[in-house]
C-alpha cells in the first residue's frame, strides 16, 4: 500500500527547503511520501502469453464484489469487453488480485520503438471522433473504460505500447495511450506500473491512461486517480501532452490524490511528470492533492519538432494544488516550470515546492515558467536550480501582462537563479 506521510520525505530534501522558510513564517507542508520506490520485487508471477480468457477470475462487478483480474489473459479479456463495447462498464467495479506480468521484464530497460517484447499491448479503452460541420469535432465514448478500477496494492509490469501515426497524422482509432487509452468519469486507485514503455507518435500519452475526462456528479464518487505509482523503470515517450499518469485530462475535477510519479517522461510540448495537459474548466475545475514527482522530464524537439511547455508535475495546467511537489530535472527549449510549465487563469497553487533543477533557453521559472493572470501561488518555493537565456526567473520566467500572477508567501534560495 501506499503510505502517507505528510511530515517529510527526504530527510536531505527537508534539510534544503528548511533554509527558505523565515523564523515565524507557515511552514510549508512536505506531500506525501508513496511507497518507498527500491527496487521492484522479483518477477515471481506467470508471464502473459498472448491469449485471452474467457471470464474473469471471479466477481460480480459490485463495490462489495468486484469482477476480479489475475492475470493477463484476463486483463485482455477485460480489455475486448471495453474496446469491443460488449460491457457497459460504466458504475461496475473491477480488481486486481495479483501482480501481473504482460512481458518477460529481464530486458525491459532496452525496448524502445525498434526493440519490443512478445507482447505489445493494446491499451485498454479509446475515443472515436466525428466531425460535427466545419471545424467541430464530436468525441464518442462509446468504447472508453467508465468504471472504477482498483489494484488492491498490486503492480502492472511489462506494458509495451508503440502507437504510430496514420496517413493523416493521427494515431488510428484513438487519441490516448497506455495501460488504458480513454476512459469517462473513471476512478483509478491502489495501482502501481512498472518495467514499462508507453510511446506514441500521436497526442496523449502516460504510463496509466492516455486520454481521460472527468467532471460533473462523478466527481462525487471520489478522486479521479487515488494511491497510485509510476516505477522508476517506467518510461513515457509521446508528441503532445504527455504525463505519468495522465496525458490529456478533459475536466479533472476531483483529479489526483497522493501519486507518486518516478518514470522518464518525454514528448514535444505539454509534458509533465503527472499530466500532460489539464486545462480551465470553470465548472470543474483541476485538482492535485498530495502529490510527488521524482522522475525526469524532458520536453525534446529531437521528438517531432519545437519543445515547451514542460513541469514537474504538469506541462498545462488549468486548476487548484496543494501539499504537491517536484524533484526531478525539468528540460525543454523554452516554457519550463519546476511545478508546471504554463498555467492557466485562476489557478490557486498552495504550499507547494520544487527543488529539482529547471532550463529552457527562456520563459524558465523555479515554479512555474508562464503564469497567466489571476494565478495566486501561497507559501510556495523554489530551491531547484534554474538556467536560461531569456525570461528566467526563480519563482516564474515570465507572466501574462494587465493582472499578473500573484506570489504570496513564496521564497527561494538566493543561489537558485544565478540570472533570474
Amino acid at each position: 500500500m501506499l503510505k502517507r506521510i505528510i511530515s517529510a520525505i527526504a530527510s536531505a530534501s527537508l534539510a534544503l527547503c528548511c533554509l527558505l522558510l523565515p523564523a515565524q513564517g507557515n511552514a510549508v507542508s512536505a506531500p506525501v511520501a508513496v511507497r518507498n520506490a527500491a527496487s521492484v520485487v522479483p518477477q515471481d508471477a506467470p508471464v502473459w502469453d498472448g491469449s485471452v480468457a474467457s471470464s474473469f477470475a471471479g466477481g460480480s462487478g459490485t463495490e462489495q464484489d468486484p469482477y476480479l483480474i489475475s492475470n493477463g489473459a484476463e486483463l485482455a479479456y477485460f480489455r475486448s469487453l471495453v474496446n469491443d463495447s460488449l460491457l457497459d462498464t460504466e458504475s461496475l467495479r473491477f480488481a486486481l488480485s495479483a501482480d501481473i506480468y504482460l512481458n518477460d521484464i529481464s530486458d525491459a530497460s532496452s525496448w524502445d520503438t525498434q526493440h519490443a517484447p512478445a507482447n505489445v499491448w493494446t491499451p485498454i479503452g479509446y475515443n472515436t471522433y466525428e466531425l460535427a460541420g466545419g471545424s467541430d469535432i464530436i468525441i464518442k465514448s462509446d468504447n472508453a473504460f467508465k468504471g472504477v478500477f482498483d489494484g488492491r496494492g498490486h503492480t502492472v509490469h511489462g506494458v509495451y505500447v508503440n502507437t504510430p501515426r496514420n496517413n493523416d497524422g493521427f494515431a488510428p482509432f484513438q487519441e490516448g495511450s497506455g495501460l488504458f487509452g480513454a476512459s469517462h468519469h473513471a476512478i483509478f486507485k491502489n495501482l502501481s506500473i512498472a518495467d514499462s514503455f508507453i510511446s506514441s507518435e500521436a497526442s496523449s500519452a502516460a504510463a496509466l491512461v492516455g486520454w481521460l475526462y472527468r467532471g460533473g456528479s462523478t466527481a462525487q464518487l471520489g478522486y479521479a486517480i487515488s494511491n497510485c505509482h509510476i516505477y522508476p523503470s517506467c518510461r513515457v515517450f509521446g508528441n503532445q501532452n504527455v504525463g505519468g499518469f495522465i496525458g490529456s485530462a478533459i475536466s479533472l475535477q476531483q483529479g489526483l490524490i497522493e501519486c507518486l510519479n518516478e518514470g522518464q517522461i518525454t514528448g514535444s510540448n505539454g509534458v509533465g511528470g503527472l499530466i500532460g495537459l489539464a486545462p480551465q474548466f470553470t465548472s470543474a475545475r483541476a485538482s492535485l492533492t498530495d502529490c510527488l514527482n521524482r522522475g525526469a522530464v524532458f520536453a525534446s524537439p529531437a521528438l517531432y519538432g519545437d519543445s515547451y511547455s514542460a513541469g514537474g508535475l504538469a506541462g498545462y495546467y488549468g486548476g487548484d494544488a496543494i501539499r504537491c511537489a517536484n524533484l526531478g530535472a525539468v528540460t525543454s527549449t523554452r516554457v519550463a516550470g519546476g511545478l508546471f510549465g504554463d498555467t492557466a487563469v485562476g489557478c490557486v497553487i498552495t504550499d507547494c515546492y520544487n527543488a529539482g533543477s529547471v532550463s529552457a533557453q527562456f520563459e524558465v521559472g523555479g515554479l512555474c515558467g508562464y503564469t497567466f493572470q489571476g494565478c495566486d501561488f501561497y507559501n510556495c518555493y523554489n530551491a531547484g536550480a534554474v538556467s536560461g537565456d531569456h525570461s528566467v526567473g526563480a519563482l516564474t520566467g515570465s507572466s501574462e501582462s494587465g493582472v499578473p500572477a500573484r506570489f504570496l508567501d513564496c521564497y527561494y534560495l538566493d543561489s537558485s537563479c544565478a540570472n533570474g
